[in-house]
């Protein structure tokens, strides 16, 4: 059970990641929506349009980080929690520059913090 604020810290985001992923999964157009972006209906998408596709694998990503972050707060394992740190950074800075360099929607500026 959380005891830290850094147990608090890590079982919020692992929280939000299992019921993102778990949302994303039955309403996978929701994770558009989250972020303001513009929802197709799935009747005009092109064949090859493979939008829903992939918001479908990153809530399955989403919902199974989400349940390591939860499971490493119940056993306390502080190993996990600095590794995540690193990755944390590494994913808030790759994502600022992809935006900076107009990339991707400034809108996802989100996502990386």
């Amino acid at each position: 059970m959380p005891a830290t604020v850094s147990d608090l810290i890590v079982g919020g985001f692992g929280l939000i990641s299992v019921i993102s992923g778990f949302f994303g999964l039955i309403y996978p157009e929701m994770i558009l929506e989250i972020m303001h972006l513009t929802v197709v209906d799935r009747s005009v998408r092109q064949s090859a349009d493979y939008t829903i596709t992939f918001l479908i694998c990153l809530s399955i990503a989403s919902f199974n980080i989400g349940l390591y972050y939860l499971i490493a707060v119940w056993y306390r394992w502080k190993k996990f929690y600095k590794l995540t740190v690193m990755f944390r950074f590494l994913t808030f800075f790759v994502l600022a520059l992809t935006i900076a360099n107009n990339s991707l929607p400034k809108c996802l500026i989100a996502v990386a913090v």
